[in-house]
């Protein structure tokens, strides 16, 4: 998927809520401490899940929670959230109010182990259903008519139930709103399915230090880029850099 937006917060230099829109060409330009590698060890931080630890907490916050929250473009790339049939984040209705797969990680680093919790934005109605199992489910769709039988009358899957029951909702105008869902790392239950299949479209980032050598591959990779940005400044003006 593809990052249209970074939030940062209570990470390294940055208290507040940062906001930095993602294009599909970056150029990071500023002054030392400007926050240029704040920027890039933070998506290191979350696609990489690099070792958090207590220094990385931003030595102003009140709290010891930091907070990374990437949003994606959907794509429609399926997911297999139970019974092995395949669904989209967006059927689903994975998707923040800008149609948006947002996912947040939050680390707490007065812990003796720093694992982040993981979160996404979702539409959530009254009655709400995603997280149902196929019991609870069948029990829904009676109490709204639904038919849950199919003409040879076999049972409709899950993905199907909540297809049903989600268009139910809308035609008759129900209550609904946006909310962060807290996903479980562990067990084998519809919230631990989402987490592995967010685990599996995140896009791959390499974190290349500046102050560290690089091996052969690594320096045709850099000098990739260096022709890229160097062109891209030219573009963009130095008389522009040189008064930032």
């Amino acid at each position: 998927m593809e990052i249209v937006k970074i939030k940062i917060k209570n990470f390294r230099g940055v208290q507040s809520e940062e906001n930095i829109i993602i294009k599909d060409y970056n150029l990071l330009i500023g002054q030392n401490d400007a926050g240029k590698s704040t920027v890039l060890k933070a998506l290191d931080l979350f696609l990489n899940n690099s070792e958090a630890s207590a220094d990385v907490l931003n030595d102003k916050s009140t709290s010891s929670e930091l907070e990374i929250t990437l949003l994606f473009k959907p794509n429609s790339k399926s997911i297999i959230i139970d019974e092995n049939i395949e669904t989209t984040f967006e059927k689903e209705e994975l998707l923040n109010s800008d149609n948006l797969v947002e996912i947040k990680r939050i680390w707490d680093v007065s812990k003796s182990r720093i694992n982040p919790d993981t979160f996404i934005v979702r539409k959530t109605y009254e009655d709400d259903f995603l997280m149902k199992n196929e019991k609870e489910l069948m029990k829904l769709c009676r109490e709204n008519s639904i038919e849950t039988t199919k003409g040879n009358n076999e049972e409709y899957n899950n993905v199907e139930k909540r297809e049903k029951l989600r268009t139910h909702f809308q035609s008759i105008n129900k209550n609904y709103n946006w909310n962060y869902e807290k996903l479980s790392t562990s067990g084998t239950g519809r919230s631990k399915l989402i987490n592995d299949a967010i685990k599996g479209i995140l896009p791959r980032f390499e974190y290349f230090k500046a102050d560290s050598s690089l091996s052969e591959s690594d320096k045709s990779i850099q000098k990739y880029f260096k022709e890229l940005s160097i062109e891209e400044i030219k573009n963009f003006g130095t008389n522009e850099i040189e008064n930032m």
